[in-house]
């Protein structure tokens, strides 16, 4: 069956990676600053990266909460939020949506490297979202 639990986090993390790696090669190169496409660019691998990196961390959750309730025999908080499926879902999408905007408004989108993404001047905001 493949409408358990784990292969949908699977599927979701999968499709994260995917267009994360898409949208890296389909672009112009050498990239320009303030083109459309770089902000597009820059944008869905910010946007899909760290929802990958959020499903990542969801999977991990529910394979802990599965242990500690083999183990331990209690339900945690963490078995409530990991099964309401609508709360996930916000939480992720929501999350990386929020990394997206928020270089903009601080005109840290540009040309790094031979892709587009989050630029290191103006200092320190280019900095932060980096590690975001």
């Amino acid at each position: 069956e493949l409408r358990t639990k784990g292969f949908k986090l699977v599927f979701n993390l999968v499709i994260c990676d995917f267009f994360a790696t898409a949208v890296t090669f389909c672009f112009e190169y050498p990239p320009s600053k303030g083109s459309f496409f770089c902000s597009l660019q820059a944008s869905c691998i910010q946007f899909f990266g760290l929802a990958a990196f959020l499903w990542t961390m969801m999977i991990s959750c529910t394979l802990y909460a599965a242990v500690s309730r083999t183990c331990h025999g209690m339900k945690s908080w963490l078995d409530s939020f990991i099964h309401n499926t609508y709360l996930v879902h916000t939480c992720i999408w929501g999350i990386s949506a929020v990394s997206i905007i928020v270089p903009f408004f601080t005109d840290s989108i540009g040309p790094a490297g031979y892709t587009c993404w989050i630029i290191e001047h103006p200092r320190p905001f280019g900095i932060i979202w980096r590690f975001t």
